[in-house]
């Protein structure tokens, strides 16, 4: 019956999300129609695993005001420049602006998004996955969150591989009207930083689409990364009253997943020397994030200002840190079984790391 519920709802709201926000969308052609005309220059992707630490280094990169990234309320209330242009609008009042931030946005999160909150925690105001957006194509695999089985989904994960040209030029051409649109807002003379574990599948068709980008893949040991992402994967759907029914259905999917997005990757680096990818190792982002940041800077050609230095000083690096715990063999795994079978793809990226 909770299923029921949640699913009756979802579809509600998402229908009337998609007719509101394709409205808007449609519309900026009209009263905006020279965001068409925006390049996007050097757009910065963060890709790789789940639980590698991308969300620190997203963080942390974000505390540069020359990189610029979608909050969570841009992604789902206002993905078009004129929702964001009437927002802003009635926002503008500080007792509106002090309501909505401090009371009835922090409501809706703690019920929304509080079955989650120790493994990701979200927040409308703050900057998110960009992953969300894709929802307005049904181009996105996380909707498996919302389903009994991944297998469904799982041709998302092989995005590069799993679609046509013609499929993954019309979903890039959405994903770049949307960027464009959001420089539009913030400032075409930014650049765009992006988080998502799911662009690691789409990194061949990122880089066809946007000829500059560059692409940062956060590495991180199996035995760590997978379990957590197994639990994260079950706490977001326990969330949504989608029981996971089938546990070795649901085991060998992910491993599926993980093999590829650390295949994929390889693959490209292998293929494409001139590629502008950089390994990261995940210990070098907890322990040396000053000399992350400045690799990054330096291996992509941005202007580094030395009083980033003194914003990272202040930055909490504790606060995007996850709380969340698990236990390996709850899944039915174990480092044994991890290492059969990724030990020569992982040996074979951290070949590939940067040296920090």
């Amino acid at each position: 019956m909770k299923r029921l519920i949640f699913l009756t709802g979802f579809i509600f709201v998402f229908s009337l999300f998609f007719i509101v926000n394709w409205t808007f969308l449609l519309l900026d052609y009209f009263l905006f129609p020279r965001f068409t005309k925006l390049h996007v220059r050097n757009p910065l992707f963060i890709t790789g695993l789940t639980r590698t630490g991308s969300t620190l280094l997203y963080n942390a990169l974000y505390q540069d005001r020359f990189f610029t990234s979608m909050k969570l309320w841009e992604i789902i209330f206002a993905p078009s420049i004129t929702q964001r242009m009437i927002i802003r609008f009635l926002t503008k009042p500080a007792p509106v602006y002090e309501f909505l931030s401090h009371r009835a946005l922090p409501f809706i999160e703690k019920h929304l998004f509080g079955g989650i909150k120790n493994i990701h925690p979200a927040r409308f105001l703050e900057i998110e996955e960009d992953e969300f957006v894709f929802y307005q194509i049904f181009s996105s695999g996380s909707l498996f969150f919302l389903f009994p089985r991944i297998r469904h989904f799982l041709k998302y994960s092989r995005f590069d591989e799993s679609f046509s040209e013609k499929s993954r030029k019309r979903a890039m051409r959405f994903f770049r009207r949307i960027i464009q649109r959001h420089l539009h807002f913030h400032g075409r003379e930014k650049f765009y930083l992006s988080k998502s574990p799911s662009h690691t599948a789409r990194i061949k068709s990122l880089r066809d689409t946007f000829h500059d980008a560059n692409f940062i893949y956060l590495l991180r040991e199996p035995e760590k990364v997978i379990p957590s992402t197994f639990s994260l994967f079950r706490a977001i759907r326990e969330s949504n009253h989608v029981p996971v029914n089938d546990r070795k259905e649901f085991l060998k999917d992910g491993l599926e997943l993980a093999d590829h997005w650390l295949r994929h990757p390889l693959r490209i680096i292998r293929q494409s020397p001139k590629a502008k990818i950089i390994v990261i190792h995940s210990n070098d982002l907890f322990n040396k994030l000053k000399k992350v940041i400045r690799t990054i800077y330096e291996e992509f050609d941005y202007q580094f200002r030395p009083i980033l230095y003194e914003d990272l000083e202040e930055f909490n690096m504790n606060r995007h840190k996850s709380n969340h715990t698990y236990v390996l063999e709850e899944f039915g795994l174990s480092k044994k079984i991890l290492k059969e079978r990724f030990s020569d793809l992982y040996n074979a990226l951290m070949r590939e790391k940067a040296n920090i």
